[in-house]
């Protein structure tokens, strides 16, 4: 199962709330929209967060959530619009890029759910402001989740397969060595697909290791 990447999604931790500031890319946004968990609030379990504005650009942010540039998320909340309209994005910090906007204006339990494709940044934080109407905004919102999208996960292994003619990348200790043999000289039984393996030689204990880097709190899967 993906690992969730929103901290608190549901609210559930009592007391616990994300934080609002200062948009800093706009400066027409400000923190006056004020939030608070409630048990009125809750899509499900005991608590759900209240937001609410002043009628003008208002902002509210999560905890910058890390991720991997070139990766595909599903992202999906339910929210209840009381007073006037609510925009949600998700946007890049880095880049400043929304990659999901949506206006939130159903007065029942809804739930928002799309996919999106991180471009360059490695760092969103998903905010919600105000129409800007006068009106002052009031919605509740519960119950989020931010997972990587499987279908869309890159291998971090660079030329996995070995199909360049190369194990580049590739390191050994204490004496274990690396070398690209062709598919043609392994014994059919122990053959895999394509023209080429590694071959990997052991004289004793020791490893062979690929590195990559990695995200925090992300689930990644190993096939060979």
């Amino acid at each position: 199962e993906n690992v969730n990447l929103i901290s608190n999604p549901g609210f559930e931790a009592t007391g616990k709330k994300w934080p609002t500031d200062e948009i800093e890319y706009d400066v027409h946004w400000n923190k006056h929209l004020s939030t608070a968990v409630t048990p009125e609030s809750a899509h499900s379990g005991n608590h759900g967060m209240h937001l609410q504005g002043n009628g003008g650009w208002d902002g509210l942010l999560t905890t910058i959530v890390a991720v991997e540039p070139g990766s595909t998320y599903d992202f999906s909340f339910w929210y209840k619009v009381l007073n006037s309209n609510v925009t949600m994005k998700i946007t890049g910090v880095q880049s400043e890029v929304d990659y999901l906007s949506q206006a939130l204006s159903n007065t029942s339990w809804t739930q928002y759910a799309n996919t999106f494709t991180v471009s360059s940044d490695t760092t969103l934080q998903v905010i919600f402001c105000g129409a800007n109407t006068g009106v002052t905004e009031k919605a509740y919102v519960d119950d989020f989740s931010l997972t990587l999208n499987k279908k869309g996960v890159v291998n971090y292994i660079a030329n996995g397969d070995f199909e360049n003619g190369q194990v580049n990348g590739w390191g050994g200790s204490n004496g274990i060595s690396t070398a690209l043999v062709s598919t043609n000289n392994i014994p059919a039984i122990l053959q895999g697909g394509g023209n080429y393996s590694m071959k990997v030689t052991m004289p004793g204990w020791g490893y062979v290791n690929y590195k990559v880097f990695v995200t925090p709190h992300t689930e990644y899967e190993v096939t060979f």
